[in-house]
């Protein structure tokens, strides 16, 4: 039986258990542990069965070079409209079919391989797989018709399934994020319907008060009132609502108000009017409403991915946690007395079971940085992680640790006694004292100023190995690795370098006379790239290097929505083409001729004068 013995001068508690009692945890649990814990880490909400053979199977689907192919077919599969018709490149049309089905091929493999380590209730309960496998066969039975039709030589044969494609990257799981993006913006149109109602029945209101306004009315020469070009002017509704709607997007503002204007210029009060009510006031309360149930939507998306990362660390927890009664009996153990009172049934992970686990998750770890992430999440300092402690482990492992030895440059670990001499230490506190940045701030602006003003007088070259000079004296005080973590110094780096390669490609070619001051034109695109170390000295300015660094910070996630931007372009691009496509078509240009672009629905029209 277990024994608890209490030390009323201090708070420690020496656990006594017979090995009997000790719960063993198979090194199984603890590869599934540390796969949920990565899983976490990194927010994946795929589901495996607790096997080992499953297990192997979920590695493999996660290896980054499988994952990296199938970004490559992904990325082969979307550029294939290049390829296609009506693009200008065209190949044979049995070669993009043949390899759109390999795409398609391939996908089927990653599904049929994802449905093998998840669970049934998983995998069919999730709706995207339904959703890609029907697209895939859509796409499928588009391919053979369009095969069908086009052996035959039918003008009916067409792809109308290209749109499709970005579905099924969507759908994939290396499409999670933009698939978030997109819930998101799903979730947030409804809530705008009502604001975007009370939009166009405005636009309707005053499209009607515009319409019997102006209709009818004769200009100075006593025509009907028209555009410049002899374009009807508000003459029916449809054009009114036309033109106003356009007017919102102030793409005709102020040419829509004009010919009104220049019959009488108190009609422009309509016009002000209607654009301080439906640009100024009902686009910004659009865009409010937008942004405020978009950061709704947002949080509700937060919390889930809070709530799935818990419920993952939660099942690590459980496959590697021993009751507090089964501690090994080496281990001291401190606890509150408050807490003591509860420990019959809790259970807690040890310092031994978290550094097993960790040398899992993180193989290269050291002893030291495991047992620093432990006592950072051992809030109470009792030497046992409970529940609660355990669940923050997914997001320190976000944070990348090192150990100072690590943090040795190369000529500190190879010549310790050069590096450190008293010499070398005086060099490296000039190079790291602001002086030093300061004086090479200075010579930045002065380059610029000797580029914009004096091309021609050779200062580019003592410009060049001072910043070589400058570049060189980090690396031997930063290390390379260091070094390189900084973009600016690798924006330096590029900038500097090509600018030699520049000089020496310029000395040793004959001089071009139509090139200002004799420089090639390699070395003039070389010079537009030391302009833009001015960038580097704005940055060196506090205020403006926040102001950039936020910039940088955010860019990751507006990347997301720019490729979900990207993605919806892509959808109409795909549908402009099978609309659109052979509708319009160049006419070799003959004197006299009339052009319609080859289509009579064009003739006389504003596109073909």
């Amino acid at each position: 039986m277990d024994q608890l013995a209490i030390s009323p001068e201090n708070t420690t508690i020496n656990v006594e258990s017979n090995d009997s009692d000790w719960k063993s945890v198979r090194d199984l649990d603890y590869q599934i542990a540390s796969r949920l814990v990565k899983d976490s880490r990194d927010v994946r909400n795929l589901t495996f069965k607790k096997t080992e053979s499953d297990l192997k199977s979920y590695e493999f689907y996660l290896n980054n070079k499988l994952t990296f192919c199938i970004h490559l077919v992904i990325l082969i599969h979307l550029l294939l409209p290049i390829f296609e018709e009506p693009s200008s490149i065209k190949l044979n049309y049995l070669v993009p079919c043949f390899i759109e089905i390999i795409c398609l091929f391939i996908y089927l493999v990653r599904w049929v391989h994802s449905s093998m380590f998840q669970t049934k209730e998983s995998f069919f309960g999730d709706k995207k797989n339904y959703t890609s496998i029907i697209t895939i066969v859509i796409i499928l039975i588009d391919i053979a018709i369009f095969i069908s039709l086009k052996s035959v030589g039918s003008s009916y044969a067409r792809r109308y399934t290209r749109a499709l494609r970005v579905l099924i990257y969507i759908n994939l799981n290396e499409g999670k994020e933009l698939r978030r993006a997109m819930r998101n913006v799903r979730k947030t149109i409804p809530d705008i319907f009502n604001v975007f109602a009370l939009f166009f029945m405005s636009l309707l209101i005053f499209s009607f008060v515009g319409w019997q306004l102006f209709k009818g009315k004769l200009d100075v020469n006593k025509k009907i009132l028209a555009y410049a070009n002899g374009q009807s002017y508000f003459q029916n509704f449809e054009d009114s609502l036309w033109d106003l709607y356009i007017s919102v997007t102030t793409a005709n503002f102020p040419d829509v108000m004009m010919p009104a204007y220049d019959l009488n210029m108190a009609y422009a009060i309509f016009f002000l009017i209607f654009m301080l009510v439906n640009l100024y006031i009902f686009i910004n309360i659009i865009l409010a409403t937008i942004y405020t149930n978009y950061k709704k939507h947002l949080k509700e998306e937060v919390k889930a991915t809070v709530e799935l990362k818990r419920e993952k660390m939660k099942d690590a927890f459980n496959l590697i946690r021993v009751p507090l009664s089964n501690v090994d009996k080496n281990e001291q153990v401190t606890l509150e007395r408050t807490e003591y009172v509860k420990s019959d049934n809790q259970h807690v992970v040890t310092i031994n079971i978290f550094t097993k686990l960790m040398k899992l998750i993180e193989p290269k770890i050291t002893e030291n940085q495991s047992q620093i992430i432990f006592n950072l999440i051992d809030f109470d300092k009792n030497g046992l992680l409970s529940f609660n402690e355990f669940v923050y482990l997914s997001n320190l492992l976000n944070i990348k640790m090192s150990e100072r030895n690590d943090r040795k440059n190369l000529f500190d670990r190879y010549f310790p006694e050069i590096y450190n001499c008293r010499i070398s230490n005086i060099l490296k506190n000039l190079v790291q004292h602001r002086i030093f940045q300061m004086f090479f701030d200075f010579l930045i602006l002065l380059n610029i100023i000797f580029v914009i003003f004096y091309p021609d007088n050779g200062a580019e070259w003592f410009f060049l190995i001072a910043f070589l000079i400058e570049i060189i004296l980090k690396i031997y005080v930063d290390g390379i690795v260091e070094f390189s973590k900084k973009y600016w110094n690798i924006f330096d780096t590029v900038v500097i370098i090509s600018g030699l390669v520049a000089g020496i490609v310029d000395t040793s070619l004959p001089k071009s006379d139509d090139v200002k001051g004799g420089a090639t034109e390699f070395f003039e695109v070389v010079l537009i790239l030391r302009s833009m170390r001015l960038i580097k000295f704005v940055a060196s300015v506090n205020r403006f290097r926040t102001i950039i660094t936020t910039i940088a910070i955010i860019t990751p996630s507006l990347l997301t929505y720019g490729m979900l931007l990207m993605f919806i372009f892509y959808i109409f691009s795909m549908l402009g083409m099978e609309i659109f496509g052979d509708t319009i078509q160049t006419q070799e240009f003959r004197p006299g001729q009339i052009y319609n672009c080859n289509n009579t629905n064009l003739k006389d029209t504003d596109f073909t004068k």
